[in-house]
């Protein structure tokens, strides 16, 4: 391909290009008469320069985008991160829970060993009775495993007389086989709301993990637990992942509702501690409590003070709160917290250069001479004139 000028028999040029291979040209700009006045349509340089200006506020739009999405990134607004999922699975390799409350669908073991032996298996169906050979219906639905064993031993001991007596000859253990399913309603501020299917053995942490966590204006601090239409439980996230301490007893039931509203009270703490970033406040919750989430301060944190920003009204105020007051300052939603460094100084520095062995940083003590400090360097070097030695008040 060629690019060149070709003038016409009117004085004016051409820009043209050429294919080599086809030998054809092809007409890109006709040069106007020297003199000749164009309109800013038809200037190619006007044109040209729109689309240079256009290209380059593209790419700066697009900079500024880059870099306002790896800021944002790069941030912790919340406690829990955005790709942060729940990781509490429940486990079906367990002995059997004595707490466990029984249902249509679960398989139950009788076992009858001593001077008598016999094996019963039976499925809890949905009537909610197991069915035992030459027995006969037991209710057990809506019973524990500990109840269940009860019922049935008082109906087994009918045919087996040895279970019964001061001194039983026979003896009788109800285990449980495979785990029903039950089906659990997760509504609210969650990432993935909707009726999930989980084991039986599955607490509230298993019901979030399935729902992906609570979302970006999703409460931790108040997850409520609704059964047949009335509250049975408040489930605070935090004391698990601050704490290492949960509720893992409460056992869901089948149709329970998993209530996740939007946070209750949100406040931030910047500068010298652990976990610099925002967290979820309950009512009585005091600056010593958000110490204790932020993971505490850090070595170089000044303790003795903190400063508080406050939403007062339309504007906010500045709070100054000691060290002596962190277990009585109530936090408010919208309050900002900074905790300050310490200051790049010291109080007892001295520092010694030039003609000695030993140059550096020494403790200013009490009493302390010049030659007292020579001495501490060892002395000074063959090449130091004497009474050459000299100080400045900065260094000493």
């Amino acid at each position: 391909m060629i690019f060149y000028k070709w003038p016409n028999s009117e004085g004016c040029h051409h820009l043209r290009w050429k294919n080599c291979e086809t030998e054809s040209v092809t007409l890109i700009w006709a040069a106007p008469k020297p003199g000749a006045q164009m309109s800013p349509a038809e200037n190619p340089d006007s044109k040209w320069t729109s689309m240079r200006s256009h290209r380059e506020s593209t790419n700066r739009k697009r900079k500024f985008k880059n870099r306002h999405q790896a800021k944002k990134s790069s941030e912790h607004p919340f406690f829990y991160q955005k790709n942060r999922r729940l990781s509490f699975e429940p486990s079906l390799n367990q002995a059997t829970p004595q707490s466990y409350i029984l249902g249509p669908g679960d398989v139950v073991f009788v076992d009858i060993y001593g001077q008598s032996e016999q094996y019963y298996e039976a499925t809890v169906n949905p009537d909610g009775f197991v069915i035992l050979d030459n027995i006969g219906p037991i209710s057990v639905s809506g019973k524990t495993i500990t109840e269940a064993t009860g019922i049935i031993k008082s109906r087994v001991s009918r045919y087996y007389p040895g279970l019964s007596g001061t001194n039983p000859t026979t003896f009788l253990q109800v285990t449980l086989g495979n785990v029903r399913t039950i089906k659990v309603h997760i509504l609210g501020e969650v990432r993935l709301p909707g009726t999930f299917t989980l084991s039986a053995f599955s607490t509230v942490f298993n019901a979030l993990y399935s729902a992906g966590g609570p979302n970006e204006n999703g409460t931790m601090r108040a997850i409520k637990v609704i059964r047949n239409n009335l509250p049975i439980a408040e489930i605070d996230v935090y004391d698990l992942l601050i704490n290492g301490t949960a509720d893992l007893d409460l056992q869901l039931q089948d149709q329970d509702v998993i209530l996740v509203s939007p946070f209750l009270s949100r406040i931030k703490i910047k500068g010298e501690v652990k976990r610099p970033m925002t967290f979820e406040i309950s009512p009585e919750d005091t600056f010593e409590d958000l110490l204790s989430y932020s993971g505490g301060f850090t070595d170089l944190a000044f303790k003795d003070r903190v400063a508080i920003s406050r939403i007062t009204g339309n504007q906010r105020s500045v709070s100054d709160v000691y060290q002596n007051q962190f277990n009585l300052f109530i936090l408010k939603g919208g309050d900002e917290i900074t905790v300050s460094r310490i200051l790049d100084r010291f109080s007892n520095r001295v520092q010694i250069r030039g003609a000695v062995y030993r140059e550096g940083t020494f403790a200013l003590s009490e009493g302390l001479t010049l030659s007292q400090l020579v001495k501490k360097c060892r002395r000074t070097q063959g090449r130091c004139l004497p009474g050459a030695c000299q100080h400045t008040p900065n260094q000493i």
